[in-house]
This record gives C-alpha cells, structure tokens and sequence, in this order.
C-alpha cells in the first residue's frame, strides 16, 4: 500500500524535470544522425554552432551536459527519488496513458493522424516533440498561463477572489485553446503536414488528454507518454 501511495504521489519539479533528462540526453545525442528539425529545440544549433559543426565535439557537449544536468538533480534530490524502477514504472504508466489517449482521439475523430511510417527521423524526433512541446504548450502556455489569468481575473474582481467555479470553467477553456493553438502549429511552424480536419482535430484531442494527465500526474508523465506515443505512431503500433 505504501508502495502505490509513494508511486502515484506527484513528484517535485526537479525530480519531475531529472525523471525527463533521459528522453532529452538521447535526442540531442542522436539528432546528427537526422534531418528531423523540432522548431522548438534552440539547444542543437547551439551546440552545433559551439563544436563548429564537428560532430565529435557536439556529441561531447551534449554529454557532458547531460550528465551535469544528472549529477546536479542526484545531489540535490534528498529523499532519492531517482533509481531504475521508478524509471522503469513511469514508462509503463506513459505507455498506458499513450495507448488510451490514441484510442480516445481515434474515437473522437474516427481516424488516427498519418505521421511516417518506420523512419528514423520520425523516431528520434518523438524524442524532441515529447520534451520541447510538452515544456512549451503543457508547462509554459498552459500552466504559466493559466496561472497569468487567474490572477489577472482575481485582480479585476473588486468584491472577493475568483470562485472555484469559475477557476474551473477559466482551466478548461484555456486547456482547450492551447489544444488548438498545439495543434495549429504542426501546420504553421516548419509547414510539416498537409492540413486535414481530421488530423486537426486529432492532435487537438491529444493536446486535451496530454493537459490531463500534466495537471493530474506532472511534466515528466506527460513527455514520457508524448514521446511513446509518438514512437508508437512512428512504428504502425497503432494502425
């Protein structure tokens, strides 16, 4: 019993932050290898541009900034939270929650998205998509937002703080807009996919159940599910 209290309880954010170091050490250590682009990743060219372009050098970099990153959370994290079972337990729980958000997206829309079948582009980009875009639309758009406009609410009211209710109602709707906006981009930014209603609103479901599960579960669940569900994607898993 202890066991499954520990394991649903939420993480920190810096133990949520070191449990996605993993996922973002392998991307940037295997995107030379691509030619896939995250228009949302200013760290590859960076280190490009420092190595000067020596591939060598870049790998180098990256590692020795992975594992600084590592190190720093280890010895920061005082109740040892990081060991490989609980790596291990939260790929299974991403991996549910992957497989049950494309099920109620494939429902929702009637059809799954069309992303590339087996390509390795394709599989090493699931790895950025999974870091950079939940930090940027789940943590950044919608939790630093929503957070800007509870208070911009509450500063307006002159009579008493905004109501429950009315916490809720501002929530779901700002989860809702940031899903559109999330899925917007995959046709605006890098002009990736052909725009269809169906993949629109597929990837808009997507942003809602992976808004859940950040609210529910934390930062670090929703990368690991994003990024396994972008692999099982890449590999036909769900076709």
């Amino acid at each position: 019993m202890d066991f499954l209290r520990n394991f649903w309880k939420k993480p920190t954010p810096l133990v949520e932050l070191g449990l996605t170091i993993p996922l973002f050490v392998f991307y940037h250590l295997a995107i030379p290898l691509s030619s896939y682009k995250n228009v949302f990743d200013p760290l590859s060219k960076l280190f490009y541009d420092l190595a000067n372009y020596s591939i060598g050098l870049y790998l180098l970099y990256v590692a020795a900034l992975g594992g600084f990153i590592f190190g720093l959370f280890l010895f920061l994290d005082k109740n040892r939270s990081f060991s490989l079972g609980k790596f291990f337990l939260l790929a299974l729980e991403s991996t549910l929650y992957a497989i049950i958000a494309a099920l109620f997206s494939q429902l929702a829309v009637h059809k799954l998205l069309a992303i590339g079948a087996g390509k390795l582009d394709s599989f090493i980009g699931s790895f950025g998509a999974g870091f950079y875009e939940e930090l940027v639309f789940r943590v950044l758009f919608y939790g630093l937002g929503l957070q800007i406009i509870l208070w911009l609410s509450s500063a307006n009211s002159t009579k008493k703080p905004t109501s429950k209710i009315k916490t809720i109602l501002l929530s779901i709707a700002w989860a809702i807009l940031v899903s559109f906006i999330f899925s917007l981009v995959h046709y605006v930014l890098g002009a990736r996919d052909t725009f269809q209603l169906s993949s629109f609103l597929f990837r808009m479901f997507m942003g809602i159940c992976l808004t859940l599960i950040y609210v529910s579960r934390g930062f670090a669940v929703a990368v690991w599910t994003h990024t396994i569900f972008d692999i099982m994607v890449t590999v036909n898993f769900l076709r």
